[in-house]
């Protein structure tokens, strides 16, 4: 089976889900406008969605990247807050 990776760019204005393997080549990109009226919970629906198209027996996730604006926990493991969207911390 495949070996495959997901990466999630998380923006003030875009969602990007991409979907790619271990050559470094994205075999797939879906992207979303974000709603900030919807806040977290709203991108954390469209991120949903899109990842069950993704784990549809395509391969074997190996990996997941999230970019997004904000400082990180590091210790905790969790966004500290987002720059962008309400309700990430």
């Amino acid at each position: 089976m495949n070996q495959l990776l997901i990466g999630i760019e998380i923006g003030g204005t875009k969602l990007q889900v991409v979907l790619g393997n271990c050559k470094g080549e994205i075999t797939d990109r879906q992207r979303f406008k974000v709603d900030r009226a919807s806040g977290a919970q709203g991108i954390r629906d469209q991120i949903e969605g899109a990842l069950a198209n993704y784990l549809r027996g395509k391969g074997n996730i190996v990996g997941i990247g999230v970019g997004f604006g904000g400082p990180v926990d590091r210790e905790g493991g969790q966004i500290a807050c987002s720059h962008h969207i309400s309700g990430w911390a």
